[in-house]
């Protein structure tokens, strides 16, 4: 990886969130950010049913520097291949594997943090990764992937390609390999797993400062993050807790080569401690009609959409009422509705 790349100031990867839309309003008005992760991909979906799976990957225009997060087990070796090779086909600048998701399902499968102190599956599982990216010339005069860019992704980038970014059939010379971790699964793993990371000869890895156990509760560890960094040669990117600026360059000085922002990042895209209520409201409706641009089945089912209503108006005075009619309204127009008049009213 290009040493120009450092510190990567990123979004990291969040499954339901990361979605082209959010980060195509964050490339817009972010002054910090300079990397972003799709949301993460399950490579053997990726291929049987690609009508979901497909747009997981679809980019923005905007973004100039996009990674794409994929997890699977080590059943689907050959489908991490296959993933590899479409995603650098298709233009983007590199892969994260993802060894980090704690959700049950995802464990139950043997992927994300069920990966951790799973070195010999990881090995695998990058090597096989590794395989895909090497061979994409040989892939794409396969007939099935061949086919499959004929059936599914020509038709995609045909049908919004004013606003996707992605399919430039032109691949990266500076494609990289990476994974995001934790810091263990019920506790914090021990030398040996760091060990082998680091002897992966990857571009850098993310450790999130929570073991699995944790979920997303209690405080992100920076000091265990530290300790493992500093004996690492492979570039070490922090992440958890980041919130405010001040957050942002406090942590630079514990990983310099650079952080992931995740929930800290969703509607506050220039990380301010205090945020004004008309900004919020213009940036939210920015972000609605944009996901309907791609996505406009969410006329209708609004729902996945309401879920970002508290991170955009979070720690703003007088927005309960604000947030609990975007949180009722049926459909779409509902709530760009609402969202007209209150910026009306802020004016």
């Amino acid at each position: 990886m290009k040493k120009s790349y450092f510190p990567i100031i990123g979004l990291s990867p969040m499954d339901g969130f990361t979605t082209m839309p959010l980060r195509s309003i964050m490339w817009k008005h972010s002054q910090y950010l300079n990397t972003t992760f799709t949301e993460f991909v399950n490579v053997e979906g990726l291929f049987r049913s690609p009508e979901t799976h497909l747009p997981l990957l679809y980019t923005s225009k905007n973004e100039k520097r996009v990674i794409a997060q994929i997890f699977g087990n080590t059943n689907q070796l050959e489908y991490f291949k296959l993933a590899a090779a479409l995603i650098k086909f298709l233009g983007f600048d590199g892969i994260d594997l993802n060894l980090g998701c704690p959700h049950k399902n995802i464990v139950k499968n043997e992927s994300g943090s069920f990966l951790i102190n799973h070195q010999d599956a990881v090995k695998s599982i990058t090597l096989a990764i590794d395989t895909g990216i090497a061979s994409v010339s040989k892939y794409t005069r396969h007939a099935p992937f061949a086919r499959f860019i004929t059936n599914y992704v020509l038709p995609y980038f045909k049908k919004h390609s004013t606003k996707l970014g992605w399919f430039k059939n032109k691949p990266k010379t500076t494609f990289t390999l990476s994974v995001k971790t934790r810091l263990g699964q019920q506790k914090i793993a021990d030398e040996k797993w760091w060990k082998f990371l680091d002897s992966l000869n990857l571009d850098f890895i993310t450790i999130h400062g929570r073991t699995a156990k944790q979920m997303y509760t209690g405080e992100s560890d920076w000091n265990a993050i530290k300790q493992i960094a500093v004996n690492m040669k492979t570039p070490v990117l922090g992440n958890g807790d980041i919130k405010t600026e001040y957050d942002l360059k406090s942590k630079l000085q514990i990983t310099p080569n650079g952080v992931l922002i995740g929930r800290g990042f969703i509607g506050n895209p220039n990380l301010k401690k205090e945020k004004k209520l008309q900004e919020q409201l213009i940036l939210f409706k920015e972000f609605v009609v944009e996901s309907i641009k791609i996505f406009p089945g969410l006329k209708k089912y609004i729902n996945p959409l309401k879920k970002f209503v508290p991170y955009f108006f979070k720690n703003i005075q007088n927005a309960k009422e604000l947030k609990q009619r975007l949180l009722m309204a049926k459909d779409y127009f509902s709530m760009l509705k609402i969202l007209d008049q209150y910026i009306k009213q802020s004016q």
